[in-house]
């Protein structure tokens, strides 16, 4: 099972490194864990320096990764840390784990 994850999150790394040079390119993005077009993300960070962190899920299966320390492209959306999450922004899901 652990080589079975460090090659999902490899797969996940490669959807967030396209999701930063093109963040509409998440509709296209298949999950790595259930193959299906229904990956999510969402940056969130410091408005003014607009460094952070990049969450990428799959709304299918609800499995996913958390990216740290991203700059965070000017065409992308993103939630300032400072400001209470809403609900529903991002669901709970299971994050994958580099091993």
């Amino acid at each position: 099972m652990k080589n079975d994850f460090s090659m999902e999150y490899k797969k996940w790394l490669h959807i967030a490194g396209n999701i930063a040079g093109c963040p509409q390119g998440a509709k296209m993005a298949v999950c790595p864990h259930c193959a299906t077009y229904h990956v999510g993300f969402q940056y969130f960070g410091d408005p003014d320096s607009r460094m952070g962190f990049l969450r990428v899920w799959c709304n299918n299966c609800l499995y996913g990764i958390v990216v740290s320390r991203v700059a965070i492209p000017p065409d992308a959306p993103m939630h300032s840390w400072r400001d209470p999450m809403p609900e529903g922004l991002v669901p709970e899901y299971f994050i994958v784990e580099p091993c």
